[in-house]
């Protein structure tokens, strides 16, 4: 009588031993899944910091090339609102780099492209007003702010995919 017994008991243990290994294969699955999807993400945001990379390198040639252009040529440069040489706005109206359109070559300064850059980094030099020292505003103490022109050079960038964009903007005193 004991051996119908046994052979019960024995089919039950194989039956649950088919079920735990199912349950340890799809963790196994699911674990799997999940270390390639870890690994596709890295990959993204990997190939993003270089693409973001590539676009602030191209912007940083755009303010060069510009600051390059008041440095040789600041006598001769005409700021008309064209061409990439602009007066700056009234204080109501948006500055002028919100509103430039950056894809238009007569409306900017193109700059030598980078490898691998969608298009050339471009520039915007707009003349600041000369504001003279009244003697209380130095910026160090007994030295008056200097009457020297000023600047401000906005330059965009862009990356391996149009959709990388940076902006660059620095004031230059010359």
């Amino acid at each position: 009588m004991h051996a119908p017994v046994m052979i019960a008991r024995s089919q039950r243990q194989q039956g649950i031993t088919l079920v735990m290994v199912l349950l340890v294969l799809s963790l196994m699955t699911v674990l799997g899944l999940l270390g390639i999807n870890v690994s596709n993400l890295q990959e993204r945001m990997a190939h993003n910091t270089q693409d973001r990379g590539l676009a602030f390198n191209a912007a940083e040639a755009g303010l060069r090339m510009c600051e390059t252009t008041i440095r040789v040529n600041a006598a001769a440069l005409v700021f008309g609102n064209a061409h990439g040489l602009y007066t700056v706005p009234p204080a109501s109206d948006p500055p002028r780099w919100r509103t430039v359109n950056w894809d238009d070559a007569n409306a900017t300064i193109a700059a030598p492209a980078p490898v691998g850059a969608v298009t050339p980094p471009r520039c915007l030099i707009e003349q600041l007003p000369v504001t003279l020292d009244d003697g209380n505003d130095s910026l160090a103490a007994g030295r008056p702010v200097s009457a020297d022109a000023q600047y401000r050079i906005t330059a965009r960038g862009v990356g391996s995919r149009a959709e990388t964009v940076v902006f660059l903007q620095t004031v230059y005193r010359r």
